[in-house]
């Protein structure tokens, strides 16, 4: 005979405790609640190492960009690129300094025509060799004219009476005045040419005396005397 079918009911399961189920939850629920990081704008840090390595135009025309995007995207880096451009203000301060300085070092040269010793403090004598003419470099200093020297007082006369005319002048009358005075043998000579040493503005109340120099076309040593 077949047993007859079990009518009991089947055991329950007790549900969870509230707790349990706050505890299969909560790592979820803090999951999807957490915000990811923001990210370093690449712009910003690009615009800090071109500063830092003094490509000024490249840094400021970052820095700007950069600072669009950081407000724009929300991205960090804003601090960054604010201290890139502040290098590069640094490195134009720099610039600046260093041209300066270069433009003052080089105030005292011509170009296109030899230098006049500005900066002599007593006019050399006719018949005199001397060197440092070439760059006006003072103080002068006499030498034999048998040795290497850099130019040769051959003349001297005085400029007209008046005003100071002012050195860019004084040194172009000085020029006329020192050609006249060439023997006509030096003046074809295409190797040498005349250069003078014109009075300064502190000077010429007590002498207005131009001193006329032969010197090297080519700025080289002179090994001989020309003047009488």
């Amino acid at each position: 005979m077949s047993q007859a079918p079990d009518l009991t009911d089947p055991p329950v399961t007790p549900p969870p405790q509230s707790g349990e189920y706050e505890e299969s939850f909560e790592p979820l629920i803090n999951y999807r609640h957490e915000a990811p990081p923001k990210r370093t704008n690449p712009l910003a840090v690009a615009t800090l190492a071109s500063g830092i390595v003094g490509l000024v135009p490249v840094a400021l025309i970052l820095g700007v960009l950069a600072l669009r995007q950081v407000r724009r995207l929300g991205d960090r880096g804003r601090g960054v690129a604010i201290a890139g451009l502040a290098v590069s203000g640094l490195w134009v301060l720099v610039y600046l300094l260093v041209f300066a300085v270069i433009n003052l070092l080089g105030s005292g040269t011509d170009n296109g025509r030899p230098t006049a010793a500005r900066d002599v403090v007593t006019v050399p004598q006719v018949g005199q060799c001397i060197n440092g003419i070439h760059g006006g470099q003072a103080p002068l200093a006499q030498v034999p004219c048998d040795k290497p020297h850099d130019a040769e007082v051959f003349a001297e006369y005085d400029l007209p009476p008046g005003d100071y005319p002012g050195i860019d002048q004084a040194i172009e009358l000085g020029q006329a005045g020192c050609r006249e005075r060439l023997t006509p043998a030096l003046r074809d000579n295409k190797e040498l040419q005349a250069m003078p040493i014109p009075p300064t503005e502190d000077t010429w109340n007590s002498t207005r005396s131009v001193a006329c120099l032969i010197v090297s076309a080519g700025q080289v040593k002179l090994t001989q005397k020309y003047g009488g």
